[in-house]
């Protein structure tokens, strides 16, 4: 840094190496030449560079300190005590003096960027965390499968690479721009430590462990498909942690996973913590077997493990400290995977897609109810077969004239749950669509398996089979009065059916709808009654007007309505009764009120604080019942993901 003050030049490697300075002085970009310039500028008029040097780790510290707690929900004692207070931070950046909290700095800025949502400040962190120091490369694979594969965030990816090709393009390009940059860095001998663990084949040929396990721990991200923020960071600290495990690491290698681990620690609880502070007492305890610590460069006090003139125990005893220190670290990796992945919404829903099935008669809501749960969980992650799509004629049919749509022998209900078993096994199907407005199918269009398959028709639960694959299944009701209300006002005005042909398909229809329809009710795990709150309403047809509606939720396993209770009541100012079931079998609560959608968005962020990644990343909430009825069914699909969790 010296140097390159005094003869000032945009090229510093190339300077420092023709004045005959050492090659492994610096392998390091501009992100850290101008992080330490403020201290080497101060050293020309007297400030002690080592001084100035501490300072600048110590800043980049605090700037770490306050990002994780702001990541963290504020959880600021535990991150002090598992960041700011391990012995890894304090030993490593000042007492060895290591400087790879400049360059974690930048990763975890990065990182809280990527949180808020500042994409394009997100990508130009992480450039500068590669320009400090090239190993921060590692963390943008995951960062970009993080977009890549999470589809709320997908649109966002030109932003990212927009901020890391503004900031990172210009700074590599002018370090690398001179072989004494490239020599720095590329002919630096730590690289050589990632190569040191290795599996010897015939012939020379060698496989390399540390990078065949990061290639695996890439493998493994990109496999989940979509991840939530915890699964990333999480990802970042094992990847860094493989690093210190398979590799003769330096000791600030380390805290690169450090502040990870922190979060992590925040989001598993205190056995993560007990662990990772295991971790970090034999990875001190085997560094200072290695690298003793000097008081001062003046005095022959030492302090570490490693003597003068070790004896033969000494590398048995070294050997046995790693030992530990590896297992402990698998371990910790373990721990993570189970904690975070395994017990993910996102890792489950990937593995194996949420499957609901809603079913009810004609006219009760069963599209409206789909558009609404999509419009909260996002288009990209949701995908819908409709019982209309398999309707086994179409409208100029004359089969009608003697059967009707209610009849399960008038749907195609054997291509259906072919149809859904394709898509829960993550391949893709062939599905006609029915135009209401001609009453033809369509050619049959691709669909493609999703994290949630709604299942919505006439007899979406009517079959044994099908009903064996949801996992949420849902039951229609609606008082009859304004079922026929809603559904003349639907056909007339939205499918151009007369009012006389509606009233008489009705009626048509009544004992199809008794034997074939009804029925289904007993197998739904919720059950959605819908009525009027005011019959005088329904007098008046035609009418484009809405009825005050009031809604009933039977539910066989009934998980958070307690909570949900006191978010109606206490935050939506509703009227609710909540009571138990007369078998003692799940509970019955009844919600009339007429709440705006932020006031239902409001109530989601109170209700779903883990689950709302689960949502799109600008949910549309409806006002009303519409509602009402969306934080309901949001509350159920998080408890059917939970029973996964727990199986």
């Amino acid at each position: 840094m010296q140097s390159g003050l005094a003869e000032l030049s945009i090229f510093p490697w190339q300077n420092w190496l023709d004045s005959g300075g050492a090659s492994e002085a610096f392998p390091y970009g501009y992100a850290m030449w101008f992080m330490f310039l403020p201290a080497a500028v101060l050293s020309l008029v007297g400030l002690p560079i080592e001084l100035g040097y501490s300072f600048t780790l110590l800043i980049a510290d605090i700037f770490i300190l306050f990002s994780l707690v702001v990541a963290s929900g504020y959880a600021t004692k535990t991150i002090i005590w598992t960041y700011w207070l391990s012995p890894i931070t304090v030993i490593a950046s000042y007492v060895y003096g290591l400087n790879d909290v400049i360059p974690s700095c930048f990763l975890v800025f990065s990182i809280l960027a990527l949180q808020n949502g500042r994409f394009k400040v997100s990508g130009a962190m992480v450039a500068l965390a590669i320009s400090a120091k090239l190993s921060m490369l590692l963390a943008l694979p995951f960062l970009f499968l993080y977009l890549y594969n999470n589809q709320n965030f997908k649109n966002f990816l030109r932003e990212f690479f927009k901020g890391v090709y503004i900031v990172g393009g210009p700074l590599l390009i002018l370090q690398f721009a001179t072989s004494a940059g490239r020599k720095m860095v590329f002919g630096n001998p730590e690289l050589n430590k990632i190569t040191n663990l290795e599996i010897l084949l015939d012939y020379g040929i060698a496989i390399y462990i540390l990078p065949l396990a990061y290639i695996l721990s890439v493998y493994m991200f990109w496999r989940v498909k979509r991840t939530n923020f915890d699964m990333l960071v999480a990802s970042i600290a094992i990847s860094f942690l493989l690093i210190v495990l398979l590799t003769p690491a330096s000791p600030g290698w380390f805290v690169w996973a450090l502040p990870y681990l922190a979060l992590v620690v925040v989001r598993t609880g205190r056995l993560t913590a007990i662990i990772v502070t295991c971790f970090s007492v034999f990875y001190i305890a085997s560094v200072m077997f290695k690298i003793p610590i000097y008081i001062t460069d003046q005095s022959d006090i030492t302090v570490g493990l490693k003597t003068e003139h070790p004896g033969e125990n000494y590398l048995h005893y070294l050997s046995m400290l790693q030992t530990v220190l590896t297992a402990s670290g698998i371990v910790l990796i373990i721990r993570i995977w189970r904690e975070v992945f395994q017990k993910s919404y996102f890792y489950l829903a990937s593995r194996n897609s949420i499957k609901i099935g809603i079913a009810g008669d004609s006219g009760t809501g069963k599209d409206t109810l789909v558009r609404d749960l999509i419009s909260i969980l996002g288009k990209h992650s949701c995908t819908n077969l409709s019982g209309d799509e398999y309707h086994v004629w179409d409208r100029r049919s004359p089969v009608w004239g003697a059967i009707s749509h209610l009849n399960p022998a008038a749907n195609d209900l054997e291509r259906l749950s072919n149809d859904l078993l394709a898509l829960t096994n993550n391949r893709n199907a062939y599905v006609r669509h029915y135009d209401h407005t001609v009453g033809r199918f369509t050619k049959p269009l691709l669909v493609r398996p999703n994290n949630i398959i709604f299942v919505s028709g006439l007899h979406a639960l009517y079959q044994e089979l099908t009903r064996s694959i949801y996992d949420l299944k849902v039951y229609l009701d609606m008082d009859e009065e304004l079922r026929r209300f809603l559904k003349t006002q639907r056909d007339t005005q939205v499918r151009g059916h007369s009012y006389e042909k509606v009233i008489a398909s009705i009626k048509k229809r009544e004992q199809d709808a008794l034997r074939f329809i009804y029925p289904q009710k007993q197998y739904a795990d919720v059950i959605i009654r819908i009525e009027p709150l005011d019959r005088a309403q329904l007098k008046d047809f035609p009418s484009d007007h809405v009825p005050a509606l009031q809604v009933t939720v039977e539910s066989v396993k009934a998980n958070n309505y307690m909570a949900l209770n006191r978010v109606l009541v206490g935050v939506l100012g509703l009227h609710v009764t909540l009571t138990r079931k007369t078998n003692n079998i799940g509970i019955k609560i009844t919600v009339d009120g007429n709440p705006s959608k932020e006031d239902i968005q409001m109530a989601a962020k109170s209700l779903f604080i883990q689950e709302i990644d689960f949502l799109d990343i600008e949910p549309k909430w409806s006002s009303g019942i519409n509602g009402i009825v969306q934080l309901i069914m949001f509350s159920e699909i998080s408890r059917a993901l939970t029973q996964r969790t727990i199986r």
